[in-house]
């Protein structure tokens, strides 16, 4: 019995091969729609280099807003929601004029208290939480971001000396000072989660003249005196 094995088209006993072409078909509507989000994204991105949106702007010459009254906005954004779909060239004239008409945080000039400029590591996270798209709720849905916001808590009670303690991550003072209250109440009186406030003395919150703003609402939604 003889074995033939073919290599560089040719046989273990001499004879040419002619072996079969080999093709490839390709989706050029499915390669394009693929392609069409990243690309897009491109656009995007370089209009933030070149508008500065990143690095800021280092003239102080510039303006730090590029300030119009609310109805002369509205002439120059195309706000109203349609029912047919809007283009890429639209969107990308509106990513523009978005970043034309707001405020540059990253300006020399631009002072808050409370945010201004861009980071490149937070941007970068940004990024990628936005493009995961998860939810924080349980570990299934969220396994890495849910080990990262339990190290930051540990990292946070080991700051204020907490030894055994835990956190919660809230968007703003407002809830912030909501949580804080609803803690304090059920700290001095457990039994409002089963019986409610009607099984309550009467509560009173003591402040100081320089409390944060948001405190009015919080007792009004804790039905706490003012």
């Amino acid at each position: 019995m003889s074995s033939t094995f073919v290599a560089n088209g040719c046989a273990s006993n001499g004879s040419e091969v002619t072996s079969p072409a080999i093709t490839k078909s390709v989706d050029t509507k499915q390669t394009n729609s693929v392609n069409e989000p990243v690309q897009f994204l491109e656009r995007i991105f370089r209009i933030l280099v070149e508008e500065k949106v990143i690095t800021g702007p280092q003239d102080v010459r510039n303006k730090v807003i590029n300030f119009k009254y609310p109805h002369e906005l509205q002439q120059l954004l195309d706000l109203p929601i349609g029912e047919a779909p809007t283009k890429d060239e639209v969107l990308v004239e509106a990513c523009q004029r978005t970043i034309q008409y707001s405020v540059q945080t990253g300006h020399p000039q631009f002072f808050n208290q409370l945010f201004g400029g861009v980071d490149q590591y937070g941007l970068a996270g940004s990024w990628i939480t936005e493009a995961l798209n998860t939810s924080q709720y349980t570990f299934e849905a969220a396994p890495v971001f849910t080990l990262v916001e339990h190290s930051i808590v540990q990292k946070m009670l080991a700051l204020v000396g907490y030894q055994n303690g835990d956190g919660i991550f809230c968007p703003g003072g407002s809830v912030s000072n909501m949580y804080a209250m609803h803690v304090a109440r059920y700290k001095m009186f457990p039994e409002v989660k089963k019986k409610g406030m009607r099984a309550l003395p009467r509560l009173v919150a003591f402040t100081s003249d320089e409390v944060q703003i948001s405190l009015s609402t919080v007792f009004i939604l804790s039905i706490l005196s003012i």
